[in-house]
């Protein structure tokens, strides 16, 4: 560590950093890495969760795609790669058993994610199949595919290494490093703390701990008897042959207008709810109306959406990628979605006690004792349950998660020699959850994403439900409908 700081100094004193032929790595991240020390490190709860929340066919992975202006430089987007990696440690982990036998993230000694470099005309495929095997490969894949003057990459990650805030975070780092190669060095990256990763295991086992144990048994049992015990309607099949080869990525992306993104804005602030909960709200009465369409048979079972929820809080900020995530379920019967005014006050009124009082600790409190008992959990998620009937993120702006700021132009972010055009991508989909959706806002306008079960689902299915959802949403943001009371 000295000679580390010595030759800080002996580089640039005032500026703290040192220069790498292009490039110019913080300092202070690099402190960070070797006084945190931090492999090898116990899995979070969550991170446990996603391992054995998966199998072959649904493996606990997502993919985050990147439209660009301009063609890629793969030296200079390699290279920025590595530094990216360097600041987010978990994306060059692997997780073996280590300390107690325990399994734990350790270093991987220096491996690299694949990149599939290609021109666009060629398909992203998974020859291997979508899972990780995360105690022998990292936990990311890339794929870039670049014609004359466009660029789309593909990233995939497993979701025990990081959620969507974490990846996001991590690929602004990976843009700066590589407007850097191209000279433009005035981004200043915040420091990150490796050590903060430490935390975040004790941090969930300590609300675990620490809570009164009569309150948080029952708001345990709560969640077992609600979420693992009652069953829920799955979204219909639209046809009950078997997919011989699923599509990857398999999403089907719809990006609206800024005129009717403005209009859908308005409809919410006229019925005085977030637009979260006007996603919410859409995405219940599509899954009605798609399974009215596709299955004619009377069902009474309830429909449930599975809402991620961010756990990470302000001292939390400077952490790199890694899982702060947690899951929220609301649940409606099918009657309630013929009261759309009294389904939209009732969604509001839940997303806002989620968000004042942290209701998604409750999820993180059931993994949390399970994991002294990993049969229970087993047993929990391997019943073959439908959790939920679709999954809903809303991530807001993606380089609002960014930990510096990159030039814009006509409001696209600029790096290097591309612009940003969009982002799309979808959380990953379990056994029986058949939907997957994503809200991203982006220079004003907003992006749907949508995946369905690929098994079952060809793309002009998905394309169907995603069109049903936008239908809708005009619907919602066109009409005159009654205000449901007053903003939150």
């Amino acid at each position: 560590m000295a000679q580390v700081l010595v030759a800080a100094r002996a580089i640039d004193v005032d500026q703290q950093r040192y220069r790498c032929g292009a490039f110019q790595v913080e300092i202070t991240d690099l402190m960070n890495e070797k006084q945190a020390n931090v492999f090898p490190l116990h899995l979070a709860p969550i991170d446990r969760f996603f391992l054995v929340d998966e199998n072959s066919a649904y493996p606990m992975t997502y993919v985050i795609q990147i439209e660009c202006q301009g063609v890629l430089d793969r030296e200079a987007f390699e290279a920025a790669l590595r530094q990216a990696m360097d600041r987010h440690i978990l994306l060059k982990a692997v997780i073996r058993p280590a300390k107690r036998g325990m399994l734990c993230w350790v270093s991987s000694d220096g491996m690299f994610p694949p990149i599939d470099w290609n021109t666009d005309d060629v398909p992203v495929q998974c020859d291997g199949g979508e899972g990780f095997d995360m105690s022998r490969e990292l936990g990311l894949r890339i794929w870039v595919r670049c014609d004359d003057s466009t660029t789309r990459i593909v990233l995939q990650f497993h979701h025990a290494v990081t959620d969507g805030t974490g990846a996001f975070r991590f690929i602004g780092d990976l843009l700066v490093f590589y407007d850097r190669y191209f000279g433009n060095e005035k981004n200043e990256l915040l420091p990150l703390d490796a050590r903060l990763l430490r935390n975040r295991r004790r941090r969930m086992i300590d609300a675990y701990a620490q809570e009164n144990q009569w309150t948080l048994w029952k708001a345990i049992f709560r969640e077992l008897r609600t979420v693992f015990g009652r069953r829920v309607l799955p979204v219909s099949l639209p046809r009950t042959v078997r997919v011989d080869r699923p599509s990857f990525p398999g999403i089907e992306v719809q990006t609206i207008s800024e005129a009717e993104h403005a209009a859908l804005r308005d409809a919410s602030l006229r019925d005085g709810v977030m637009m979260n909960d006007v996603m919410l709200f859409l995405l219940f009465q599509t899954v009605r109306s798609w399974n009215e369409r596709h299955d004619k048979r009377s069902r009474r079972q309830p429909i449930r959406l599975l809402m991620p929820t961010d756990m990470r809080d302000k001292e939390e900020y400077g952490m790199p990628a890694a899982n702060m995530t947690s899951y929220t379920f609301l649940t409606r019967e099918q009657r309630e979605c013929d009261r759309p005014t009294q389904l939209l006050q009732s969604i509001r009124e839940e997303t806002a006690k989620i968000k004042h009082h942290r209701v998604g600790v409750n999820f993180i409190d059931t993994i949390s004792a399970a994991e002294n008992s990993p049969r229970i959990m087993r047993w929990l998620l391997g019943r073959r349950r439908c959790l939920s009937s679709a999954v809903l993120t809303n991530n807001g702006d993606p380089s609002r998660r960014f930990t510096a700021k990159l030039r814009r132009k006509e409001g696209l972010v600029q790096s290097g020699n591309i612009i940003i055009e969009r982002f799309s991508g979808v959380p990953p989909l379990r056994d029986l959850t058949r939907t997957s959706l994503a809200i991203m806002t982006y220079a004003k306008q907003l992006t749907i994403s949508v995946r369905c079960d690929p098994y079952y689902f060809e793309p002009s299915d998905a394309r169907q439900f995603l069109e049903l959802y936008l239908h809708h949403l005009r619907q919602y943001a066109n009409c005159a409908a009654e205000p449901v009371g007053a903003a939150t």
